[in-house]
């Protein structure tokens, strides 16, 4: 086999050293304080499940400082606003078993688990809510996508909806009816994996409302000063569960009938490198070979629709998201203590 150069093992050698620091978080002891602390389920939500994401969260809020280390912690800040702002049940995650969409949802599930923990009122048990999350069935999609979407909601406790229709009648079938008579707007915050690189990411912050035309919902984009490779290593520096697909060479999931594996990691005896071997963000979507996920989708008027929010619309926020302090309550006699 051809011998790989600096450059090839550059991106691997990093990772090593990044997943090496990240272990070291995870070696420390679990928190009594934590531990210690009542809890109360939900509907029925799941305490291990809830326990597991809290690791995930003091495991993220330990690590050590770096440039990836403060994009995680904003990441988490924007979740866990989110949540002071609508509710356990009013942030849903848009969870399609992508790379990016995983990301997300263990950003999620950690920052419900955080703020259920650390913004409790003083001296009440916990309530463990699940993380709301819905999936949009499409045609053509690949079946290792589908049993990977189920297996995550089985392991996390998701409440996930699986929908077989549009996406704004599905975001309509999420948000309640105003009652005019209220003065009140009847509103939900959707978080989508949406980054800067993507398509149809011009102009979009970590929080944004939707368009006039749309149902009245805040975007959240808690991942989207993330890079490429960023997101790889989140999910591997924390050991966390990807779709399969990712190893053999795919880099971007679209329907099976415009998806390959990407050429860029074509080995010499004809198989694939995973994705996160891929150096060059350029060629993330290499492999899918539509070209109609190269553009923005279009609307009727021939205007871009990013998501939900068009790119030139200007009630999309300029401002980059300043989180509120954090006023973790007395949880113990170690306050610092992590999972």
């Amino acid at each position: 086999p051809r011998m790989r150069t600096v450059f090839q093992l550059a991106p691997l050698l990093r990772l090593g050293l990044r997943r090496r620091a990240m272990c070291a978080v995870s070696s420390l002891n679990s928190s009594e304080s934590d531990a210690s602390v009542p809890l109360t389920a939900i509907q029925g939500a799941d305490v291990k499940a809830f326990r597991d994401s809290l690791r995930l969260y003091r495991r993220c809020r330990a690590m050590p400082p770096g440039e990836f280390s403060t994009k995680l912690q904003r990441s988490l800040d924007v979740l866990v606003d989110a949540y002071r702002l609508y509710g356990p049940r009013g942030v849903t995650s848009s969870f399609n078993g992508g790379k990016d969409a995983v990301a997300c949802l263990h950003l999620q599930r950690a920052a419900l688990a955080g703020y259920c923990t650390d913004f409790r009122p003083e001296k009440s048990p916990v309530q463990v809510w699940r993380v709301e999350a819905i999936f949009f069935i499409i045609d053509d999609e690949f079946p290792e996508v589908r049993d990977f979407v189920e297996t995550v909601a089985d392991a996390h406790d998701l409440a996930l909806d699986r929908l077989q229709c549009g996406w704004i009648e599905g975001l309509r079938s999420r948000i309640p009816e105003t009652n005019p008579e209220s003065g009140l707007v009847a509103s939900r915050a959707f978080v989508l994996g949406t980054r800067a690189g993507d398509p149809n990411a011009a102009g979009q912050q970590h929080f944004g409302p939707s368009s006039s035309w749309m149902p009245p919902f805040m975007r959240v984009n808690p991942i989207i000063d993330w890079s490429y490779a960023e997101v790889w290593e989140f999910l591997r520096g924390f050991d966390l569960p990807y779709c399969s697909l990712y190893d053999k060479g795919y880099t971007s999931l679209g329907k099976r009938a415009d998806t390959m594996p990407n050429p860029a990691l074509r080995r010499d005896d004809g198989t694939y490198a995973p994705a996160y071997m891929l150096d060059c963000s350029e060629l993330e979507r290499a492999g899918r070979h539509n070209a109609a996920v190269h553009a923005p989708n279009k609307a009727k008027d021939g205007k871009a629709m990013n998501n939900g929010v068009r790119a030139e619309d200007p009630k999309i926020l300029k401002v980059e998201h300043q989180p509120a302090p954090r006023e973790p309550l007395p949880m113990g006699k170690d306050d610092q203590s992590r999972l």
